[in-house]
């Protein structure tokens, strides 16, 4: 079907606003695990990335945009009547993803874990595409209001097992700052040695 069936428009503002206050509680929680307002930027910057790591300051608009986007798509299922198909198992699936959320920055910027950030990434991204999945055999409306998140998390999984694989890791093996990392390069800026690659942090 393309649309859910019409409901009272009761029962969507009470959806809106369950959906935006799990949205801030989430947000809160990020900001709060990761000590400041999008993280430790300068921990982040010297992290060794593959080159089609997005920039930093992509995160924060991204981010609120596919916020934005998910808290619709939410909305539109929580209010749906309770028989609707999947409902149950999508909004528990969109529950698992804002807890992913709101942990990530305290895996990823707190203790300085790329391990646990790629694995909270690849998580999201699983969690979100089989939500996408199973809402648009319900409602193709919300389930395209979940594409940009699911193509975001997919750029960022990889690139989080690429970082993950790059760099040490602060939770396994010990308090980290920034001046522990390697500088930022991609891999095909790597100088060569024999002719491999030069590894300057082992990747375990």
């Amino acid at each position: 079907m393309s649309s859910l069936l019409t409901f009272p428009s009761t029962d969507k503002r009470h959806a809106w606003w369950q959906v935006t206050a799990v949205a801030l509680c989430a947000n809160a929680a990020n900001i709060v695990g990761s000590g400041s307002f999008g993280g430790d930027t300068d921990y982040f910057e010297h992290l060794k990335k593959p080159s089609i790591s997005p920039p930093a300051w992509s995160f924060a608009p991204v981010w609120a945009f596919n916020h934005v986007t998910s808290a619709w798509a939410n909305a539109r299922i929580l209010g749906a009547p309770a028989h609707t198909p999947h409902r149950s198992t999508i909004l528990g699936l969109e529950a698992l993803n804002w807890g992913l959320f709101a942990s990530f920055g305290w895996m990823y910027f707190r203790k300085r874990s790329p391990t646990l950030g790629a694995a909270n990434t690849a998580l999201a991204c699983a969690t979100s595409l089989a939500s996408a999945a199973l809402t648009a055999r319900v409602d193709r409306r919300s389930a395209a209001l979940l594409v940009p998140r699911c193509a975001w998390l997919g750029l960022a999984t990889y690139v989080s097992v690429c970082v993950a694989r790059d760099n040490p890791d602060g939770l396994f093996t010990g308090s980290l700052v920034a001046s522990d990392l390697p500088q930022n390069t991609s891999h095909s800026e790597h100088e060569t040695r024999g002719g491999h690659p030069t590894q300057s942090v082992s990747t375990g």
